[in-house]
């Protein structure tokens, strides 16, 4: 089969008609091609040459007899074979493939244009199209694909897979049919000694082309168009759907490293990475089955083919000549209970801190292997104790540590000497600036699970039990895609439990959990269950390794005493040193003269000497020093700014606040005011913005006007300008999977919430501070609803959860009835966007709000909307307003209807009223029973029928159990009310 040089090319598919089971497609790099990227010459084995081929022998004893300078420029093409390894090694590793290669013309100068034909966006949009085209029959779409890219080529995959999620035409076919991406050489990112732009200069040099500096420019780390590839396909990768493998480089190219290790890896979670003994050039060729890389990139791939072979029936099974499909053998449906379960423990949000800690900078915190710490001996197994302590001052770099040691490949290298088998290297970063998915026991130990599970699939049959307790309890087969499965504490412990007890095989896990201070929640019950966790020993096939890091607070001192770790502040002096010099150095481009390298070794220790161990600290005063830097600042007046400097980092949040950088009286009271309403939503938002309507609530709030589309004409580092000048650098949007705001750290955090930072930011504004900022979020919340019929699930999930939030505050702290606003805006839609936007914000309040323990009693009207043909969108809206707690606004929702309440739909809001009581866990449960008075005082009960009346009687004898005087208000009203309404079945209470 030949190969185009424009295009994808079959190299080879199951012979005699069979169909393929999978595609795995080749994407080569800048300056590449489609077969000479992946070929390579060798020398012919004379063991498989046929001897009497006499033109070869002659040829032979041509090169062996003849000078070797003359025959350098004249030996003979017949004394090497090419390889072209998708075509000649590949198969044979996979026959059951079909296997292609896509060639493309990249120019480096058209690359990044946002027009040329020959950008990346376009060469992805490409790519998409042709394998739409190739794949276009019925039984093709749905077909598995693996992808192999090679160095820039890895970029244009990403691309083409974030454009494939977010296009509505055929071209999104493609990332749900993805499997994987195998990267070799792929710069994901810049480093400060080879930025992308960097790289690529090199690539064109090799390959003989005179760079464009201009263009090459655009490939420097902070380029927006490989931000937003990155932002992109982080958020694919946030799925848990798309596995992904970074091989690096051993070898330098021409004296330099074109990708360098730090570069060449994503910083995913799941990602798993290794090297090939080769430069950049030849790392993506192989010249035999034995050629040691190649049987490294067929072991990767051969783990997803796994997977894939697994998780669906192969060719054979999918079609038949005559049309009918097979019986559905017994181990397809475990398949799909097993999809169904990492269904319900998958929570792409509690995954996002682990991807936004910022890896370590160049050469720091390599210390943390040396054998002095414990930590080698510690991963080799050496130490009795399962557990290892990693404590730190706030701001010391504990997560950045945390994260160092949990993707250097060294970690799995000491695991395997401990033991041999694979480790499943999972972990969870508690975030307490985020959503609940980030930073309560349950979704630690729910993300947990699903890292096993999703890392061995062999493992489900041990936990399945549980999961099918799980389904019976809750009435929900576990099969449907839409079926909403809660896992309780308990439950979630069980199942891990039994994974350490009744393991068959071998199972090795080692476990990373970051910022135990940060658990909402009581600590000594999270310290109970990692040491329940930590425990699990008994069985001899089992083995654990449990890595904690947080602040040294009382209880973790106490509850980890005796195991093995240390203080990170006592060994990050020369990190602090590399980290400041380095990035002052940069900024300095190399102009310094001796005598100011040492002016400037000098400034490093004394900012060593101030910082005492805290990174933070040191971070935030180098970007003050730079600052410096660029506005002409000499270093003897850089030593004296630093002099000036306070050590604490209260008082250095104290300074960043106050400090003012606009003249204008008018346009600095307004700049300090809308700061002042950006750190109180930042403070009490219970779901972090995504960038654009957080300052678009602010500035909303600050001018009392409507939504400010200007916004949405400036660019993403435009806002973020914004919001950096606004809060004095104290606030970030960070991503993927969405760029939100949050605070930069939680020592931040802790300032603005214990009183201090909100009197400094209160400092210099204007009496209407003190207008109600709930109110006037509530009032922004609503104004945004109709912009979320264009946005996806995660932004209507933030924005609704903020709404119904600042509608409880606005109610019971302000006495506003917020149904005279939303009820107005919710009728204006269309009636299935008024279901889509109402079903959506009961469903996620629910899951937000349950208490873990009773969460399957509430899930039954979450299956009601009219799509089921259930609930009808006004009372779906007065269900909100009943497990949100508002009972002005249920009131007035009520009485301000013509028609009347049918007798369904009144024993489904009785029943909400009731079980709400003891489902949910609400901001405030004070006077919760004003509810129910309000239904049963506007008649809403009078038509619900004997046999419903029954059943509510059974959920008030539950709510009795409860002691408290809200319980006993409930029965109260329940009873009086019973004891009136006409029934045949009255009960005494």
């Amino acid at each position: 089969m030949s190969v185009q040089r424009i295009g994808l090319s079959i190299v080879y598919q199951p012979t005699n008609g069979a169909c393929h089971d999978f595609d795995i497609v080749l994407v080569h790099g800048l300056f590449g091609h489609p077969k000479n990227t992946w070929s390579t010459n060798i020398p012919w084995d004379l063991r498989e040459t046929n001897r009497n081929d006499g033109n070869i022998i002659n040829n032979i004893d041509e090169a062996i007899e003849d000078p070797p300078r003359k025959k350098a420029r004249t030996l003979p093409k017949k004394l090497f074979r090419e390889v072209f390894w998708p075509r000649d090694l590949l198969p044979k590793s996979f026959p059951q493939a079909r296997i292609l290669t896509w060639g493309y013309d990249v120019q480096i100068d058209q690359l990044l244009s946002s027009t040329s034909k020959a950008s990346i966006f376009h060469h992805s949009e490409t790519l998409l199209s042709d394998l739409a085209m190739v794949r276009s029959a019925p039984l093709e779409k749905e077909v598995p694909i693996i992808f192999i890219a090679h160095s820039l080529g890895g970029i244009v995959v990403k691309d083409a897979l974030s454009l494939s999620r977010n296009e509505t035409t055929f071209f999104n076919e493609i990332l749900p049919a993805t499997v994987g991406v195998l990267f070799l050489g792929t710069p994901h990112h810049g480093s400060k000694t080879a930025s992308l732009g960097k790289i690529a200069f090199e690539l064109s040099k090799l390959a003989f082309k005179t760079p464009n500096v201009q263009v090459l420019r655009g490939l420097e780390p902070k380029s927006e168009i490989l931000e937003r590839i990155s932002r992109s396909f982080g958020q694919i990768l946030a799925t848990g759907n798309v596995k992904v493998h970074s091989f690096r480089e051993e070898l330098d190219t021409k004296g330099m490293m074109i990708v360098d290790s730090s570069s060449a890896t994503i910083g995913y979670l799941h990602e798993t990475r290794g090297s090939l003994h080769a430069n950049h050039r030849d790392m993506a060729k192989f010249s035999c089955l034995e050629d040691v890389k190649f049987q490294r990139v067929v072991a990767v791939l051969g783990r997803w083919v796994e997977d894939i072979v697994g998780a669906q029936p192969p060719c054979k099974l999918r079609v038949h000549l005559d049309g009918n499909a097979p019986e559905v053998p017994d181990h397809l449906v475990f398949d799909e209970q097993y999809q169904a379960c990492l269904r319900s423990l998958n929570y792409s949000e509690a995954r996002v801190r682990f991807q936004n800690v910022e890896p370590a900078y160049e050469k720091t915190y390599k210390w943390l292997f040396h054998d002095r710490l414990g930590l080698t001996d510690w991963l080799q197994g050496k130490t009795r104790s399962s557990m290892f302590w990693l404590r730190g001052k706030p701001g010391s770099g504990k997560s950045t540590a945390m994260k160092f040691i949990m993707t250097h490949p060294l970690t799995r290298e000491l695991l395997e000497k401990y033991h041999l088998k694979s480790w499943i290297v999972a972990g969870y970063f508690f975030h307490d600036r985020g959503t609940s998915a980030q930073k309560t026991a349950v979704s630690f130990l729910r993300e947990i699970l699903y890292q096993i599970l999703l890392d061995r699939r062999d493992l489900f049959g041990v936990v399945y039990p549980v999961f099918k307790q799980l389904e019976e309890n809750q009435s929900l087969t576990g099969v449907s895609a839409d079926a909403v499965i809660s896992w309780s504490i308990s439950q979630l412990e069980a199942a891990l439990e039994l994974i350490g007890v009744r393991s068959t095989v071998d199972v090795n896990l080692c476990l990373f959990v970051d910022a135990l201070d940060e658990h909402d929640g009581k600590h000594r019950e999270l310290l109970s269950t990692l040491t329940r966790l930590a425990r699990l020993t008994s069985n001899p096939l089992f083995r654990m390794r449990l890595c904690v890091s947080g602040r040294p607070d009382n209880v973790f001192v106490d509850g980890l005493q005796g195991c093995p770790g240390f203080a990170i502040e006592d060994h990050t002096t020369d990190d602090i040193g590399l980290y400041a010099e380095g990035r002052l150095q940069t900024e300095m481009r190399g102009e310094l003269t001796k005598e100011g390298k040492q002016k400037l070794k000098t400034l490093g220790e004394d900012l060593i000497q101030k910082a005492q161990g805290v990174f933070l600290w040191v971070r935030l005063v180098v970007d003050e020093l730079i600052d410096g830097l660029c506005e002409g600042d000499s270093i003897e007046e850089l030593q004296s700014l630093l002099s000036e400097t306070p050590t604490e980092l209260k008082e250095l949040y104290t300074r960043a606040i106050r400090r003012v950088s606009r003249t204008s009286p008018s346009l600095l009271s307004t700049m300090r005011y809308e700061a002042y309403v950006m750190f109180q939503i930042a403070t009490h938002c219970p779901r972090p913005f995504s960038l654009y309507h957080f300052l678009s609530a602010a500035l909303f709030v600050t001018t009392n006007k409507g939504i400010y589309t200007d916004l949405q004409t400036l660019s993403e580092s435009q806002m973020e300008r914004r919001l950096y000048s606004r809060s004095a650098g104290l606030l970030e949007a960070t991503g993927p999977p969405k760029r939100s705001v949050q605070y930069i750290h939680q020592t931040v955090k802790e300032f603005m919430r214990n009183g201090q930072g909100d009197l400094i930011i209160r400092e210099g504004i204007s009496d209407r501070s003190q207008h109600s900022v709930n109110i006037l979020l509530f009032r922004y919340l609503i104004s945004a609803i109709p912009s979320l019929l264009d946005v996806d699930i995660g932004e209507q999930r933030v924005v609704t959860g903020n709404l119904l939030y600042y509608a409880y505050k606005a109610e019971l702290e302000e006495g506003i009835c917020v149904a005279r606003y939303l009820d107005p805006v919710i009728f204006e839609l269309p009636e299935k966007q008024q279901d889509n936007i109402l079903f959506g914000t009961i469903a996620h309040f629910v899951q937000d709000s349950l208490r873990e323990l009773e969460a399957p009693i509430f899930r039954w009207f979450i299956f009601k909307s009219p799509r089921r043909g259930g609930l009808r969108p006004r009372i779906q809206l007065l269900i909100i307003y009943i497990v949100t707690n508002l009972p002005l606004s249920l009131q007035y929702s009520i009485t301000s209807q013509d028609t009347a309440i049918e007798e369904n739909d009144a024993y489904v809001l009785l029943k909400a009223a009731l079980m709400r009581y003891y489902a949910l866990k609400m901001y405030d449960e004070s006077d919760s029973s004003q509810i129910l008075e309000v239904l049963l005082k506007s008649g809403v009960a009078s038509g619900v029928s004997d046999q419903s009346y029954k059943l509510l009687d059974e959920i008030v004898e539950s709510i009795q159990a409860d002691q408290s005087p809200e319980a006993k208000r409930q029965a109260q009203l329940w009873a009086q009310f019973r004891h009136n309404a006409p029934s045949s079945d009255k009960r005494c209470y």
